[in-house]
């Protein structure tokens, strides 16, 4: 036996020879199943059995058994090699675990700070060392390595590493907790941001099985030069003086090549690994032909035959055999581990990095890992997390109303996704959509569960804004007096419109969403209004007069004002609409001072608003209040006073009564009255309020002020024009464009006996006496139409058939 083998099973040479074999095994089926690979075809495989050593701690061995013969060729007994895959089979469902939440590393990794204190170490140095994290963090390293270690080995190769140095060493660490390991260590300087060292990356590598392998390979080269024509196992030799290879058929097998195939030379094998392995590997023999290193393991790429790139694990040593130097070594393929490493690695480094918070549960409910984003999360460090049960982290009621059921469905097998609102993280209340998978091993059992995590809060925030200011701006799009429309920029149609605006044309809703705007507007075509859509886009907004078709065919002429904006990430327009015809009609009165007064709607402007009814502050002014008053909207909505102090002292007496009383009695209420503006002008305003009633009792008022301050100054002209004309002594006769007779006064009425009645809608030709009326109106309507005045003493006819003569005047 060995001493490996001696160590393995923790008995002495003389306790194991001449032993049965059965005293190796926990029970009967593990004996009956090792003796099936020794006498079955399977003899020459890689086989993992059940072992037990002398203490009964019972460990996992990978077994291979070569047969061993004499020189005539008889079976004398068998060669067995173990080698103790416990820790192996172990750490492989961990690393499964790892690979789901992309997190894993095969080597063992520390970071250290300046001061050589622990910052960092990932599980495989926990379990090098058989510590937690607890016992390392924040401790300095020499507490862990021992005191002798640290200033003989270790501080040295720290102090080039702080200077800026890559160091590689290798070592036996005695302070080991039961047993000496034998490691390659590397110190890499770690940086900050700014390239400056703040610390050192400890990358340590267990390489205790390659150590005593080289004591086996050392007690046993004889026996296993016997034996390599029937391993399994890539052994092979290199004659240090002819440089010539001496390969064993595993080798040959290993890269793909035929017994007639040539690999006999140190240069053609060199050939086939690419580099920088190939100058790595001429350096490692060059180290060992040179006696520099008497035992070496590394890692290499090469060339199978068929072209394939293959991963090698290579140990060798430099020996004396028959006299001559020779390097002996063994290759196996590691592949499969290499890409199984790689792609852990890259999955931790994707997790590390990603911004959602991960987690691992194990079936039990312990975090088993957590990326950073997670520690983040809940402002801890990933120590301080992982190994607890999730109520210890999240508290025991919320995980109990919250966690356990969804946690108790993911382990059944279901994929869940969830929200969760958490109250007590240290950035506050934050509500949490999460996703929750299974996590299988590959029998498909469920180990435990995986948790994707994305902070919704901002998202969720801006919904309710968003949702409030759009019931906001609903209740003034409603209740508004004023009719407004959307419509899409794409083909014009109807996107919504308010009750205001269905008043003013008679449609239903279903009716007008049917319409387009050129079924509506008069004189116009498809093409011509998204051409004049396409100027109003190019502009601030524009206000202008139109004429619109009702649905009884009616005409109407209305004030539209339109703006295109974007809603709900979608270009439309928006128009308000108010029907001007009844001012249209008075203006018509009035036509010929229209040079001395501005028509009521082109003056018109409106201030929406809504206001809370209990204390009547302002809860939403629209702009146009800072063009029609002067004031800041700041002021309409921070004062709670700022709408009665600014109401003139002639109407402050009566107008905020009125409109206490109206919203007391739910009644909506309109009112004309004066309010000064900031630069001391009385404006008049036309208020509109609608009361929002909701379950009997007043919820909002929204309305509309109007500027009415030039249709006032109008409406005064216009009674004192009309109380000189209505006192003249004169007759005096109005007509329109057509000549068709729209007014009379009353000294008209006294001097013809006509009353309006009579003569609305006709022409004055039914005045005229004359024998040659036909021709003489005509030619008077001509002058006018030119714009000339025209005197005349002609012969009329009074209502009761007498005649007289008059002096007229006429003029446009």
């Amino acid at each position: 036996m060995s001493d490996t083998a001696l160590d393995l099973f923790e008995y002495e040479q003389d306790e194991m020879v001449g032993s049965s074999t059965r005293m190796v095994y926990p029970n009967d089926e593990a004996f009956r199943h090792a003796g099936e690979v020794i006498y079955s075809s399977r003899r020459d495989e890689l086989v993992i059995v059940d072992l037990m050593a002398k203490s009964g701690r019972e460990f996992k061995g990978r077994i291979q058994v070569s047969p061993l013969y004499d020189n005539e060729r008889q079976l004398t007994g068998y060669l067995t090699a173990i080698e103790d895959v416990t820790d192996q089979l172990d750490d492989f469902e961990k690393l499964r675990q790892y690979e789901q939440m992309v997190s894993a590393s095969s080597d063992a990794l520390v970071l250290l700070d300046k001061e050589l204190r622990y910052l960092v170490a990932n599980d495989a140095y926990l379990s090098l060392w058989k510590k937690s994290r607890y016992e390392l963090i924040g401790k300095h390293i020499s507490m862990n390595v021992g005191k002798d270690f640290y200033e003989s080995v270790s501080a040295p190769n720290f102090k080039k590493c702080l200077a800026g140095d890559v160091v590689r060493f290798d070592a036996t660490l005695v302070n080991y907790p039961g047993k000496n390991i034998y490691a390659e260590a590397r110190h890499d300087p770690y940086r900050d941001e700014h390239g400056v060292i703040c610390g050192v990356l400890l990358t340590v590598k267990d390489v205790t099985e390659s150590h005593l392998a080289e004591q086996a390979l050392r007690y046993s080269q004889q026996r296993l030069n016997e034996a390599a024509e029937f391993s399994t196992f890539a052994l092979w030799e290199i004659d240090v003086d002819g440089a010539n290879i001496i390969e064993d058929k595993a080798l040959r097998q290993l890269l793909g090549y035929g017994p007639t195939d040539d690999l006999g030379s140190f240069r053609k094998w060199m050939a086939i690994i690419p580099e920088p392995d190939r100058s790595r590997a001429i350096d490692i023999f060059e180290e060992l032909f040179s006696h520099s290193r008497p035992f070496v393991e590394w890692q290499h790429t090469i060339h199978r035959n068929s072209g394939e790139l293959v991963h090698l694990e290579a140990s060798a040593k430099l020996v004396e055999k028959a006299g001559k130097q020779r390097v002996m070594g063994i290759s196996r393929d590691v592949t499969a581990a290499v890409i199984e490493q790689d792609r852990l690695r890259l999955y931790k480094e994707i997790a590390s990095n990603s911004g959602d918070p991960l987690v691992y549960i194990s079936r039990d409910g312990v975090f088993s890992a957590v990326n950073q984003a997670y520690c983040d999360l809940w402002g801890k460090q990933s120590h301080e997390i992982e190994g607890l049960r999730v109520e210890e982290v999240v508290g025991a009621a919320f995980y109990a109303e919250k966690i356990k059921p969804i946690f108790e469905k993911c382990t059944a097998g279901e994929f869940v996704s969830s929200e969760l609102e958490v109250f007590h993280l240290p950035v506050g209340y934050r509500f949490i959509e999460a996703t929750w998978s299974p996590f299988r091993d590959k029998q498909g059992e469920i180990k435990g569960v995986v948790v994707s995590l994305r902070d919704a809060t901002e998202i969720r925030n801006a919904s309710v804004a968003l949702k409030e200011s759009e019931e906001k701006f609903r209740a003034i799009f409603d209740n508004t007096p004023i009719g407004v429309g959307i419509l899409d920029s794409q083909d014009a149609s109807i996107i919504d419109i308010n009750q205001a605006a269905l008043k003013i044309y008679g449609y239903t809703q279903d009716e007008i969403e049917r319409l387009t705007p050129w079924d509506i507007i008069d004189g116009i075509t498809q093409e011509n209004f998204l051409g004049y859509w396409d100027r109003v886009r190019n502009a601030e907004g524009v206000t202008f007069e139109s004429l619109h078709r009702k649905k009884d065919g009616s005409m109407i002429n209305v004030l539209v004002s339109a703006k295109t904006v974007e809603m709900k990430r979608q270009e439309v327009l928006i128009g308000t609409v108010i029907d001007i015809t009844r001012q249209k009609r008075l203006e018509s009165l009035v036509r010929s001072q229209e040079e001395q007064y501005r028509t009521l709607v082109e003056s018109t402007s409106a201030i929406l608003f809504s206001a809370d009814p209990d204390s009547f502050k302002f809860t939403f002014v629209s702009k146009e209040a800072e063009s029609i008053l002067g004031y800041p909207l700041s002021n309409w909505l921070d004062d709670a006073d700022f709408w009665v102090s600014h109401i003139h002292p002639n109407d402050r007496d009566w107008a905020p009564g009125y409109c206490v009383e109206s919203t007391r009695e739910q009644r909506d209420h309109s009112f004309n009255y004066r309010m000064i503006a900031s630069d001391g002008r009385e404006v008049w305003l036309h208020d509109i309020t609608s009361v929002i009633v909701e379950g009997g009792r007043v919820v909002n008022l929204v309305g509309v002020m109007i500027d009415i301050t030039e249709q006032m100054e109008t409406a005064q002209a216009q009674q004192r024009l009309s109380e000189i004309v209505e006192q003249s002594t004169d007759a005096i006769l109005l007509t329109d464009q057509t000549f068709h007779i729209t007014y009379i006064n009353a000294a008209f009425q006294q001097l013809y006996g006509y009353s309006l009645e009579d003569l609305e809608g006709k022409k004055p030709d039914l005045l005229n006496g004359e024998p040659n009326a036909e021709e003489m109106h005509p030619q008077i309507y001509g002058a006018l139409i030119e714009g000339k005045q025209v005197f005349r003493e002609i012969l009329n006819r009074k209502k009761m058939a007498a005649c007289l003569f008059v002096s007229i005047k006429y003029h446009r």
